[in-house]
Order: C-alpha cells, then sequence, then structure tokens
C-alpha cells in the first residue's frame, strides 16, 4: 500500500476515535435516565415515611430534609402521568444511543482489521509507529466500548419493569382521587341533609300556624 492510502486511513482512524470519545462523553442519556429513575423511585416510596426516613439518613432527618424530600415525593406521585412520559421519551433515546453504539462497535472492528491488514512500511519509521500507536489506541477504545455496552443493555431491560410501576402508581393515583371526590359528595349530601333536617322543624311549625 502506498503512503498517501496509509496516511488517509490513519486520518479515518482518528476522526472515528474522536468522534466515539465525543459520543461517550456528551451523547449518553444515562444522567437524565439516573435522574428520571431517582425520581420514579421517590413516586414510589410517597407514602412510605419510613423509606423517606432511609433515604435522607439520621443526618438528613435531623437537618429536616425528610419532610422536603416527603414534599418531594408527593408531588411526583401526583406527577405520575409525566413521568411515564419522560420514561418513554429517555427510552427512546436510550435506544437510539444503543444503535449508535452498535454502529461505532461496527465501524471500529472494520477499521481495526484494514489496519492489521496493512503491510508494515519499511521505509518510514515515523508512519510505522503511527500505525501501530493507531492499532493499540483503536484495540483500546474497542475494550471501552464493550464494556460500556454490556451495563447499557442491562440498563434497557429496566424499563419495561419501571412502565408496570408507573402504571401502578397512577392506577393507585386514580382510586385515591375517585376515592377523595367521593368522599367529597357524601360530605356534601351529609351536609344537605342536616340543613333539611333543620328546616324540617320550621317547615312545620309554619305549617301548623296556617292550618
Amino acid at each position: 500500500m502506498s503512503a498517501e492510502p496509509l496516511d488517509t486511513l490513519l486520518d479515518e482512524a482518528r476522526d472515528v476515535q474522536a468522534a466515539l470519545g465525543a459520543q461517550l462523553v456528551h451523547g449518553s442519556p444515562l444522567p437524565a435516565i439516573l435522574a428520571l429513575f431517582d425520581d420514579i423511585h421517590l413516586a414510589f416510596i410517597a407514602a412510605d415515611n419510613a423509606a423517606i426516613a432511609r433515604r435522607v439518613g439520621w443526618l438528613g432527618r435531623l437537618l429536616g430534609r425528610d419532610i422536603d424530600t416527603a414534599l418531594r415525593a408527593d408531588e411526583l406521585r401526583r406527577q405520575a402521568p409525566l413521568l411515564k412520559h419522560r420514561l418513554d421519551t429517555l427510552e427512546a433515546q436510550w435506544q437510539q444511543y444503543d444503535h449508535s453504539l452498535t454502529q461505532q462497535a461496527d465501524t471500529l472492528s472494520g477499521l481495526l482489521a484494514r489496519l492489521h491488514a496493512v503491510g508494515q512500511p519499511s521505509d518510514d519509521s515515523a508512519q510505522t509507529a503511527r500505525l501501530a500507536q493507531m492499532r493499540q489506541l483503536l484495540t483500546l477504545s474497542q475494550q471501552q466500548l464493550q464494556l460500556i455496552r454490556a451495563p447499557h443493555a442491562r440498563l434497557g431491560e429496566a424499563f419495561p419493569a419501571l412502565r408496570q410501576g408507573l402504571l401502578s402508581v397512577l392506577a393507585q393515583t386514580d382510586a385515591v382521587n375517585a376515592s377523595a371526590q367521593q368522599q367529597h359528595a357524601y360530605r356534601r349530601a351529609r351536609d344537605t341533609l342536616r340543613a333539611l333536617a333543620d328546616l324540617k322543624p320550621q317547615l312545620n311549625s309554619q305549617d301548623a300556624e296556617t292550618s
């Protein structure tokens, strides 16, 4: 292989490695996913004061953080539909990111195969060193990508279970709201009956006077 095609291949490998680094640093939805998982956990324990106390610890209880956490948990529980929307949105982003990692893995494998197929330049020690270095860097990048993809795949398995949990929270929230509405209607009916009962003696008295 001539020097020019090898230079082109090395430049391509460098660009691919740089793109992979940028994607791993800035393209991952993992921080947003972890924040969502934490909010979902809070929504799940909104009615469990003991769980909230364990979450903040004794120092948090001493500082009053359990009160703030309980308020936040109750707010998130009421926002269960929004949590489900966030979950669906982040799952779509996760799938897109997972697809991009697969593409990056295929690209790295192809580049490594092409770099290993290149003969050693016998007349250019600098180019020989650059070729060896790029092979090593891409091999390390490939190993790093493999390490990232394994837990990333396991992360994807959590989405269906969390969705079912959120649906349960939504159903429970609807039941609580319906119960509250029924209790409100019952109180109104009771107050109306009491008002009618209070009026009954007055009405009877007026009827007696007119008879």
